[in-house]
């Protein structure tokens, strides 16, 4: 017989759904300045955005680290320069 701590569960459960929660909050407050141009995000203007959110550099941060560099340099490692220069090449 499997003996099922129903506490516990419930309290992953918990914090599992209020941390999705989360992300998709995060995600709507970053794409819902670009609403007011479209109704509907979808097709390659999503993935214009996606770009552009993941190559735009953070000017501020509570971490030092992260203050001038983007999401894709933090990840790589590696320096890009402008969005742009990147979208062109």
């Amino acid at each position: 017989m499997v003996r099922v701590n129903f506490a516990a569960l419930k309290t992953c459960v918990f914090v599992l759904r209020n941390l999705s929660s989360s992300i998709v909050e995060n995600i709507n407050s970053q794409i819902r300045p670009y609403l007011f141009l479209k109704r509907v995000l979808k097709g390659k203007f999503l993935y214009l955005l996606q770009f552009y959110l993941n190559t735009r550099k953070y000017l501020n941060s509570r971490v030092k680290e992260r203050k001038g560099k983007s999401p894709i340099e933090l990840l790589t490692g590696k320096n890009y320069g402008n969005w742009l220069d990147i979208l062109f090449k």
